[in-house]
């Protein structure tokens, strides 16, 4: 028998173990404080802290809680300058930024991402007094540039910092230093992004005891070295990277440099150049410090006489510094580098052309996408030198005429599948591409489904067992019964666009990335339709043309996994989905299901289905209070407040039942975007149901536009109850029908004409995106004004309730009148108790409305 042992009383090493497969963080949210031996065990793992991707829940638990009590362990911390974004705590912002020394006392490196120049400063001002911090690590730094930025770190935490470290993500820096006295001599090892070679002697004096400096350069006008000559050598210098893209160096700029450098352990050098002498390796060697050990070269060496011989460049070079040659002849470069190179990134140049039907096109095309290059056909293009692969996106017809050019120029051409309109062309654009020693390439994107990899993953991890079937069942509604006339090429099989060779191939090619390739299968393709029908951008229908291309076919096999599979594409829908997966294996079954939208539809109708009981509920409330006199006037416009939500849940049960139902059909005529909040899409839609869609919208808004008004009445009626005391015995109510009715009716029916004439004549839009429009403020601008009235009378109506409550409580218990005037007060508090409720919350969350949610641009 099976025993069971707690996590507790395991030992040591299991827990060890099982913590190299959590972060940091997960191991202290999850085990901290559970007993003494596992905040014993975590001690270790707190060494180094990074909260980075955790939630927010986790965040706030160890920031408040936990971080307190173990900080003093913590040697490496990660602060994200983003965090200040959503830390609205003063609490944890004071812990967190004001008490950094008292809270990490130990803390030796610190890393900071995603920070804004202007945000480090101010957080650098927090780093202080940390007696064992002397690494600081800086990534993905933002902003303009600041020239204060550098000697403001290169100072943090009074003058203590060892080493800082800049990564490439970051931004190019500034140094000017106008004050001669500043030296930062504890500066030991300084990886950063200088903007300008002519600040390198600034930087050299800045850090006189440097013994590692990596520096990349950005593309400044012109390279000079003259601010070097006033600069002391760096004796402890060992270990010194330059990297600069774009700029050409010269063979003297380098020996400025190294002369202030005289003893090099360690030397990277990747630039690019036009200087002979720089290429020449008998004249570099000659310069070289005495002390050097280990040199990496990347030299892009840009000649003007051609041709250039590699065997005489390359014998320049001394053998105890293993050199190799690549030639670009036609772009008269060539690249000289060590044997091995060991440089985490390179940067080689390349060239960019663009070529669409028309030379404006392409032009407009280049300057959009800061290309240089256009040409106005495929055959210039190909004719580039600069070019060496060409990649096709454009129609199946049009493949092989784009494709022919560019092999016969000898280019690598990439094509989304398939590669021509059948067998025969990509046969023919193989053999090509084989005889001029070039590469073809197609595109098969379903790979790249997050559906389909996470199905990829669940089934490599043996979750399923052994695989003992699949089944796919894919739907292409370009084969179905109607057609646009845009798209009207797909039914000639002819011209290469059908059931194979786009849903076929695709579907096909993810099934086999999944579970693998077939080992044997029998395919059938079959024409069920004859005809299809053609529509114009309007959609209706033009005429019936010739379906030539098949609209049915099935596969079926067996994999090299000995699992069975089967295939089956229609035209149209299937189940009114495109797509329906199933996998078999021996410890489950796997289904994608990949039309949430029915399913959140279902989902929403069932709510409002409790919501139109609920209401029905309250009416018969409402109507059993009516013989209360008192009470009438206030019931009856409550009564019109749910009646005017009663509409829009019918609108929306209306709405949602027919998506609902016509997403089961079976088959896809047409999508028309018709929903009160957002597209949908109804298949056999009838002229009946069509002209529906704007009418529910109508209704929609209406009754939303009415409850806002009914909400104005209840909010004026309960000041009036409060402020006039017979108010609620002898008031009318027929100019709250007027306000809860009457005007949102205008407002509604203004806005719905003018929407009618823009968007008439539109192609199967149901008023698509309205509220996005400029005209929806019609409706949308007097609901945000209702909101502030409605809020600025509730509170004067608590207010009044509160003088009035006071003012009874100091009349004394024995006369009658207090009597009357408690009876008073408490039918009005009893009254008006659930209005403000229902009145405060309406006005809060639409007010709320108006602010755009961060969340929203993740």
């Amino acid at each position: 028998m099976a025993t069971i042992s707690n996590f507790e009383i395991l030992p040591e090493e299991i827990t060890l173990h099982v913590f190299q497969y959590l972060s940091c963080a997960d191991i202290i949210y999850g085990f901290y404080n559970l007993n003494t031996r596992f905040n014993s065990t975590i001690t270790y793992f707190c060494h180094s802290m990074n909260l980075i991707g955790v939630t927010y829940k986790q965040f706030d638990c160890i920031l408040s809680n936990i971080l307190p009590q173990i900080s003093s362990n913590i040697r490496s911390f990660v602060v994200n300058g983003n965090w200040a974004s959503f830390i609205s705590n003063k609490l944890h912002a004071t812990r967190f930024e004001l008490t950094l020394s008292s809270m990490f006392p130990n803390l030796y490196s610190l890393i900071l991402e995603c920070f804004i120049d202007t945000d480090l400063i101010i957080f650098l001002k927090e780093i202080r007094d940390l007696k064992y911090l002397v690494k600081l690590d800086i990534k993905r730094l933002t902003g303009r540039h600041s020239s204060e930025l550098l000697k403001n770190i290169l100072t943090a935490n009074n003058g203590r910092l060892k080493s800082v470290l800049f990564d490439q993500d970051s931004i190019f820096l500034s140094l000017k230093t106008n004050d001669k006295n500043i030296i930062c001599s504890n500066i030991e090892e300084l990886t950063l992004n200088l903007i300008d070679c002519d600040m390198l002697g600034d930087l050299l004096k800045l850090i006189p005891n440097v013994r590692r400096l990596r520096i990349s350069f950005g593309q400044s006008p012109g390279i000079s070295t003259t601010t070097l000559m006033n600069v002391s050598p760096l004796i402890q210098l060992k270990d010194f990277e330059l990297h600069s893209y774009g700029m050409f160096w010269e063979f003297s700029n380098i020996v400025d440099i190294l002369s202030k450098m005289p003893s090099l352990h360690r030397l990277t050098l990747d630039l690019y150049t036009d200087d002979e002498r720089l290429a020449n390796g008998q004249n570099l060697v000659i310069v070289l410090p005495l002390s050097l050990v280990e040199i990496q070269l990347f030299i892009l060496y840009y000649f003007s006489e051609s041709p250039i011989k590699t065997d005489s460049l390359l014998a320049t070079w001394p053998k105890h510094i293993p050199v190799s040659c690549w030639l670009n002849e036609p772009d008269q470069y060539t690249i000289i580098h060590t044997i091995p190179y060991n440089v985490h990134s390179i940067l080689i140049p390349t060239a960019i052309a663009i070529a669409n039907s028309t030379i404006e096109s392409s032009k407009s095309s280049a300057e959009a996408f800061g290309v240089n290059k256009y040409y106005a056909t495929s055959e210039e293009l190909a004719q580039d030198p600069d070019i060496d692969t060409v990649v096709v996106s454009v129609k199946v017809p049009l493949h092989k005429s784009l494709i022919m050019p560019a092999l016969l120029q000898g280019k690598n051409a990439i094509v989304e599948w398939p590669l021509g309109r059948n067998l025969q062309e990509a046969e023919e654009l193989t053999q090509l591409a084989r005889s001029k020693g070039v590469k073809t390439m197609v595109g098969l994107q379903g790979r790249q489904s997050s559906v389909v990899k996470k199905m990829k993953e669940i089934i490599s991890s043996g979750k399923l067992g052994k695989i003992l079937s699949t089944h796919l069942y894919a739907g292409g509604i370009l084969w179905g019964p109607t057609i646009d006339e845009s798209k009207s090429y797909i039914a000639d099989i002819e011209n290469g666009a059908n059931m194979i060779t786009v849903l076929g191939g695709h579907s096909l090619d993810a099934m086999c990335y999944v579970l693998g390739e077939f080992e044997s299968l029998t395919a059938t393709t079959h024409n069920a339709r004859k005809t299809i029908e053609l529509r114009d951008e309007k959609g209706n229908k033009i005429r019936d043309i010739p379906l030539t291309s098949h609209d049915q076919m099935s596969v079926s096999g067996v994999l090299t996994s000995g699992a069975y599979a089967s295939a089956h594409l229609r035209g149209g829908s299937y189940k009114g989905t495109n797509l329906l997966w199933e996998v078999e294996g021996t410890l489950g079954e796997l289904q994608p299901y990949t039309d949430i939208f029915q399913a959140v539809r279902i989902i929403e109708l069932m709510g409002l289905s409790v919501s139109f009981i609920s209401i029905l509920v309250s009416f018969i409330i409402f109507f059993n209070l009516k013989n209360r006199s008192h009470y009438y006037n206030h019931t009856k416009i409550h009564f019109n407040l749910l009646l005017t939500i009663l509409i829009q849940v019918i609108a929306r049960i209306i709405n949602y039942g027919i998506q609902v139902k016509k997403s089961k059909s079976s088959s896809q005529i047409e999508s028309i975007q018709c929903s009160v909040d957002e597209s949908i899409h109804i298949h056999e839609t009838s002229s009946i149901l069509k002209n529906m869609c704007p009418l529910i919208l109508i209704f929609s808004q209406l009754s939303i536009t009415s409850m806002f008004m009914w909400m104005l009445s209840e909010a004026i009626y309960l000041n009036n109850v409060i402020t006039f005391r017979p108010y609620y015995k002898s008031s009318t109510t027929s100019y709250f029908y007027i306000l809860g009715w009457f005007v949102p009716f205008c407002i509604t029916l203004g806005w719905s004409m003018i929407m009618f004439i823009k968007q008439h004549g539109k192609k199967h839009k149901c008023w698509e995106n309205y509220q996005h429009l400029k005209y929806f403020r019609m409706i949308d601008g007097p609901r945000y004004v209702v909101m502030i009235i409605n809020f600025i009378v509730l509170l004067n109506v608590i207010r009044n309730l509160f003088l009035k409550t006071r003012y009874d409580s100091e009349i004394q218990i024995r006369d009658a009148e207090y009597r009357r005037s408690s009876m008073n007060t408490k039918f009005v508090r009893k009254a008006i108790k659930p209005a403000i409720f229902l009145s405060f919350l309406l006005s809060i969350t639409h007010i709320l409305n108006i602010f755009v949610s961060p969340g929203k641009n993740y």
